[in-house]
C-alpha cells in the first residue's frame, strides 16, 4: 500500500479515495473531493465554540455523560413515544434495561450490526445516539406495520423509522436467501421464481430506505445498514466498501486489514467532514486498550 501511495502521490490518492467513497456514500465525486479542504480535525479552541448536537453540550462526551442516566434522542429523529435512552457502560447492561421478553430479540438486533453497538463506555453510546443510530429501546418498541404505515421510502420524514424499516426489509431478505455465495446471481440461483422475486424486492426496498437514511444526514448508520444488506446478498466488494467508509468516518471499532486501514486513514485525514457528516461534532471517543484488543 505504501508503494501505491508513492506512485500515485497524495493528491491522486485522495482523489481516488474520494471517487470510491462517492460510489457508496451516494455523493457526486466532485462533492466528496471538496471535503479535502476540510481540516483533518477541528482546532481544539474552535471545537469548544462549535455548536454540536445541543448548544450546551461539551465537545468531550465523557464530560457530558458523567452524571446523566437518560440520554435525549435527537428531537427530529426518534421513534414516537421513545425520547430517551438509558446510558450504559456495556451492551449487555443496555439490553438489561429492557423488559425480559424483548432482551433476546434486542441482542440479536445488535449482533446484526457488529461492531455498531459494541460499547464499553457511556460516551460511546451517546456518540451513537447523537448520530441517529437507533437506540435499543427504539428497536424493541418498533412495529413495522404500525410505525411505518404511510412512511414509504419516498416520503418518510422520520429517519429513525426509515432506518428501522430498512432493518425490517433486510431481515426479510436474509430469511428468503440461502447462505451467501460468491455473488448475487449465485445466491438467487437456488430459489424458485417467486422466492427470487421476493428476495429481490426486499433487497431493493431495503436499499430505498437506506438511501432515505443517508439523505437525512445519518450516513454512518446508513453504511452499517448497507453493509448488512450487501453481505446478505453476497456482494462482498460492496460490503467491503461500506466497511472502509465506516472506518474512514472515525468509527475506530471497524476492523480492517492493513491495506484498508491505510486507505481509511488517508480519507479521514484529507476528507474529515463532508462525506462523513462530521463537521462540528465530537470525534469518536477512544476505547479502552482491553476493548480495542478484543478478538
Amino acid at each position: 500500500m505504501s508503494a501505491l501511495m508513492r506512485r500515485l502521490g497524495a493528491g491522486a490518492l485522495v482523489a481516488a479515495i474520494a471517487a470510491a467513497v462517492a460510489g457508496f456514500a451516494g455523493r457526486d465525486a466532485a462533492d466528496v473531493a471538496d471535503a479535502a479542504s476540510v481540516p483533518a480535525r477541528l482546532d481544539e479552541r474552535d471545537a469548544q465554540r462549535t455548536p454540536v448536537s445541543r448548544a450546551t453540550r461539551p465537545v468531550d462526551l465523557r464530560d457530558a455523560v458523567r452524571d446523566v442516566a437518560l440520554w435525549p434522542l435527537p428531537a427530529d429523529a426518534h421513534l414516537p413515544g421513545v425520547t430517551r435512552s438509558r446510558l450504559s457502560s456495556s451492551l449487555e447492561d443496555w439490553i438489561a434495561g429492557l423488559p425480559a421478553a424483548d432482551q433476546e430479540r434486542a441482542r440479536r438486533y445488535a449482533a446484526r450490526y457488529s461492531p455498531a453497538y459494541e460499547i464499553d463506555d457511556k460516551a460511546v453510546q451517546a456518540w451513537l445516539l447523537d448520530r441517529g443510530f437507533p437506540s435499543i429501546e427504539e428497536f424493541a418498541a418498533f412495529d413495522y406495520a404500525r410505525d411505518a404505515a404511510g412512511c414509504t421510502p419516498q416520503n418518510c420524514a422520520n429517519p429513525k423509522i426509515a432506518a428501522l424499516s430498512a432493518d425490517h426489509f433486510i431481515a426479510q431478505l436474509e430469511q428468503a436467501l440461502p447462505p451467501a455465495g460468491a455473488g448475487g446471481d449465485r445466491v438467487l440461483g437456488g430459489l424458485d421464481d417467486a422466492a427470487r422475486r421476493a428476495a429481490a424486492q426486499s433487497y431493493l426496498q431495503a436499499g430505498l430506505y437506506v438511501d432515505r437514511v443517508r439523505k437525512s444526514g445519518n450516513v454512518l448508520f446508513a453504511a452499517y445498514l448497507d453493509l448488512r444488506r450487501e453481505q446478505a446478498f453476497g456482494h462482498d466488494a460492496r460490503a467491503g466498501a461500506n466497511r472502509l467508509f465506516i472506518a474512514a468516518c472515525g468509527d475506530t471499532r471497524m476492523r480492517l486489514d492493513q491495506g484498508q486501514a491505510t486507505l481509511a486513514a488517508a480519507l479521514l485525514q484529507n476528507a474529515y467532514g463532508s462525506p462523513c457528516n462530521n463537521v462540528g461534532k465530537p470525534a469518536f471517543p477512544s476505547v479502552s486498550p482491553a476493548f480495542a484488543a478484543r478478538p
